[in-house]
């Protein structure tokens, strides 16, 4: 019931970060920036692919509607991350549930020996993005 509770509000956030108006005061380089950051580039990569130079993509994670984008996409990434693992372990479990059942005494043993996995399923399904500064104003 909890788990279900705490998808509920994973995809209430989601629709509700999904639905947000578009970033004001951003150029298109810096639009595009953001978009290769959130894929793990690197400054100097972002710089190169966007045609500007390093310092100025250093210069933009200063500007607070910049932050607040960025930010702002990590969490959708992050959610959506999130809710594609639960769906993943559910299905993880249903896989093992059947496996306990097999009749191949060697596929129900190794079934077996992986259930332990129900129990320790990692921190980031529980979690949530450790952002601070979701908005122009936190950003400042």
């Amino acid at each position: 019931m909890s788990n279900d509770k705490t998808e509920e509000e994973l995809n209430k956030l989601q629709k509700r970060l999904w639905d947000r108006s578009p970033a004001p005061r951003l150029t298109v380089e810096q639009l595009n920036a953001i978009d290769l950051l959130i894929l793990g580039k690197t400054d100097r990569e972002v710089s190169n692919l966007v045609g500007v130079r390093r310092e100025t993509v250093t210069k933009w994670h200063q500007n607070p509607f910049f932050t607040a984008e960025l930010n702002c996409r990590r969490e959708a990434l992050w959610i959506d991350s999130k809710l594609r693992l639960r769906a993943l372990a559910s299905e993880a479990i249903e896989v093992l549930s059947d496996g306990l059942q097999h009749e191949d005494m060697k596929i129900a043993i190794s079934a077996a020996g992986q259930w332990s996995l129900r129990y320790g399923l990692p921190p980031i399904l529980v979690t949530s993005y450790p952002h601070d500064r979701a908005t122009p104003e936190e950003a400042l």
